[in-house]
């Protein structure tokens, strides 16, 4: 029986290829950094990632694998962000303020009553990205025209009525 020993099978494979876990790992040097291009199953594989990756460095169109799962990632961010609701949106804002220590119970109780009663049942549909002042605006327009029940028996200031004095009271006395 024949047994190649490690550093045997090393030097069959490329610069670059290394077995990992009954795969081979393809790694590159560049720029002073090294990059994974992956693990691939079979050893013609990882020799055409490798020989892609040179070729890419050569025409001067290498990306770095990190560097293109990063900006797939933000393009999905920004994908999702676009398609957000004002309804999903303050359902996680919600959430996350449940979950800070510093905001007191009543806080989010009452905050959630608003969005629930008066800004969701029209607004909550709008996407983010489509919710402007103007709409919001629009919005909170009739809201304004009627004093909030906070202001009952109060004046259009929202300052409690002033109560006559002792003797205006008694000069009223029949």
């Amino acid at each position: 029986m024949c047994t190649v020993s490690k550093s045997e099978t090393r030097a069959r494979l490329p610069r670059g290829i290394v077995p990992f876990r009954g795969r081979y790992r393809v790694r590159m040097s560049h720029d002073g950094k090294t990059h994974s291009l992956g693990v691939y199953d079979t050893i013609t594989d990882a020799k055409a990632a490798l020989n892609i990756a040179r070729a890419d460095v050569a025409r001067g169109l290498f990306v770095p694998p990190a560097e293109r799962r990063a900006v797939r990632k933000a393009q999905g961010e920004r994908a999702a962000a676009a398609s957000m609701t004002l309804r999903q949106w303050s359902e996680q804002w919600l959430v996350a303020l449940e979950a800070n220590p510093d905001r007191s119970k009543g806080t989010v109780v009452a905050y959630r009553s608003v969005l629930k009663n008066h800004i969701v049942p029209q607004l909550g549909e709008v996407r983010l990205v489509d919710l402007t002042t103007e709409l919001v605006a629009d919005h909170m327009r009739p809201s304004r025209a009627c004093p909030a029940s906070g202001t009952r028996g109060r004046g259009r200031t929202g300052s409690p009525p002033t109560r006559p004095s002792s003797s205006a009271r008694a000069s009223m006395r029949p």
